[in-house]
This record gives C-alpha cells, structure tokens and sequence, in this order.
C-alpha cells in the first residue's frame, strides 16, 4: 500500500508544479511534502498500527507481552561486544570483551583497578566480582553515573565496600582522585578513542599506577590499508566523520603509532593486537538487527527514534564489519618494576 501511495504522489507532483505559484498551491505543496515523508518513513521504519488486527477471537492478543519485560533491566551495558558465537546475548558478548581486555591483569584479590569510562556500572560489577579485587570507577556522563550508584546501592549491595563510582573526565584524572589514590590496573573498555585526547589518559594513567601495574584496553585505530590511500578529500571526510561521532582527531591513528606513542611515555610489554572485524562489527550489527526482528516478531513496538537509531546503527557497523577502515584493537602495557 505504501508503495502505491508513493507512485500516486509522484504522479500527482507534475499536475501541482504545472500551474503557477499560489498560496494555495504552496500549502498543497507541502501536504504533499508530509504525506511523501510519512510514506517513505512507514516503510523503512514500520510504524506499528494503533489497531493492530488481532486473530478471530482473540480478546488481549500479545499486548500482556509488555507487562512481562524486565524493566528496569538486570543490566546496561553499552559496548560493542566481543562475537566469536552468534548463538550469545549482548551481555555475554559483553562480558567476554572485558574479560578478554583484561586477561593481562594479574591475579592478586588485594590490587585496586580504576575503570575508566565505565558506562552504567556494570564492568565495575564485573570486575569488582571476577577479580575479587576493589575497584574505582570514572564516567563523565552524569545520567550514567546516578543511575549506576543507584544500582550500587540496590542491585549490588554486596559490593559497596569494594566498588567507588566517581562523576569526571577521563582527560583530567587528577581532578577525579585523591593524590595519594595509585592502582595495579588501569581499564578502558571502547570508550579511550573519545577521550580528549587519549594520549593525554593514558599518560595521566602512568602516573597513577604502581610500578608493574598495567593497562589494559579496548580501543579502535585506523586500517594502515586506508591511511596509505588517504587523499585531501578522504582527510576532509575522516574530518567530518570524527566530528560527527566526537572522536577527536589527535586519536585516529594506526596500530603502529599507537605502540609507539605508549612505549615513548615509558611502558614496556606493550601489545597493540587487532581483533577480528566481524567479531566485533559484524557480530554487533546482527546482534542489534535481531532485537528489533525479535520486538516486531512479538507486537512490542519502539519509538521512531530508537528505529532510526537502530536502523543506521546496523548499516554503519555492517559496513564496518567488511571495509578496511577501522581497525579493533586490545591495548595491553606495563609500567616498569623500577
């Protein structure tokens, strides 16, 4: 029906242009404009029927569905993911990124880690809880950082003792903790490529680790194949591009220069490793494209906007997924014993 609907607005467009301008034509011009764009939105984005049609019958259909979802959820994670099952949910893929991030961390249930870009809290929990170690947490986003102390103090009671969740900059560390605060491990899970500028965290984290204390990171860098093909205008895209996303510029570097930069602040056994695109990128897309089959699936509709979200979401990080563009990478580095 949509369909058909488009191809009568077009046939419709040259009658109104034929005539000349008038207030009148002008207002049928833009009614025209609102039911072309209301079109085109139904089918790329599916707006749900108020009455959805319900089988014969049938008195509830599957509204009772939205008194069954989790809410709040049991989790909030927000990162990318680590995909090497599409059979996992998010929060297992989730999980197995950190844990994978953080496989260099010493085992030792008396070291303090500091996560730095921590999201809603839940690598914090993670880490306070696998590592049995005590852990400091730094968001710069303040929604964040309520909802997770809120979630500290009813969901994870258990761990208040062991779990500091603090409101600041990732580019302004001293500004967050105390000056006599040191820690064996720094963490940053998909968050230090936006950080103005990473280097500068990740000098300010030399300072604020105990000598043998690592770093531990997931991050992105740059395909070497896309830099060697970089022209004035692919500057003036990737400009563009780190704006929209806020990534400062400073950060869009190679693997490569990414080692060098941390081995020139003074840390040894540092290791840059490239992680498969498709289990990260490909993984996430698929991921995010069978929520939302899921939701329709089962009569449970989203907003426009979380649509749209969603809808981009899954074209971008698929085209991610199979371009030499952006490389996914594990950070991993010491501080020397002396």
């Amino acid at each position: 029906m949509s369909f058909l609907g488009i191809i009568s607005y077009i046939v419709v467009l040259p009658v109104l242009l034929w005539y000349n301008y008038t207030p009148w034509i002008g207002c049928l011009l833009y009614c025209h404009a609102l039911g072309l764009a209301y079109l085109l939105s139904s089918m790329l984005f599916q707006f749900p029927s108020p009455q959805k049609e319900r089988n014969k019958g049938e008195i509830y259909g599957l509204h009772h569905l939205l008194f069954n979802l989790d809410i709040p959820p049991k989790t909030f994670w927000l990162n990318m993911g680590l995909w090497d099952d599409d059979k996992i949910s998010y929060k297992d893929a989730c999980e197995r990124l950190v844990t994978k991030a953080t496989e260099n961390i010493p085992p030792n249930t008396e070291k303090r880690i500091l996560d730095v870009g921590y999201g809603c809290g839940d690598s914090c929990f993670l880490l306070a809880r696998n590592e049995k170690c005590t852990v400091t947490g730094i968001t710069n986003e303040a929604s964040q950082w309520k909802l997770s102390q809120r979630r500290l103090s009813l969901d994870y009671k258990s761990l208040e003792n062991r779990v500091s969740l603090v409101h600041g900059s990732a580019d302004q560390l001293s500004r967050c903790l105390k000056d006599e605060d040191m820690f064996e491990s720094i963490v940053s899970i998909d968050s230090a490529y936006h950080y103005n500028t990473r280097w500068r965290f990740i000098r300010d984290s030399f300072e604020r680790l105990v000598p043998g204390g690592t770093l531990s990171l997931y991050d992105l860098t740059l395909d070497p194949l896309l830099l060697e093909s970089m022209t004035p205008l692919k500057c003036q895209v990737l400009n563009l591009i780190c704006k929209a996303v806020e990534i400062p510029l400073e950060n869009a570097v190679s693997a490569e220069i990414y080692k060098e930069k941390l081995v020139e602040m003074g840390y040894v056994d540092v290791a840059v490793e490239p992680v498969d695109r498709k289990c990260i990128f490909g993984g996430f897309a698929k991921a995010m494209e069978y929520h939302q089959k899921v939701l329709g699936a089962n009569e449970i509709s989203t907003n426009l906007e979380n649509r749209i979200f969603i809808k981009v979401s899954v074209f971008f990080f698929g085209l991610l997924a199979n371009h030499a563009w952006v490389q996914p990478v594990f950070v991993k580095a010491s501080k020397p014993l002396k």
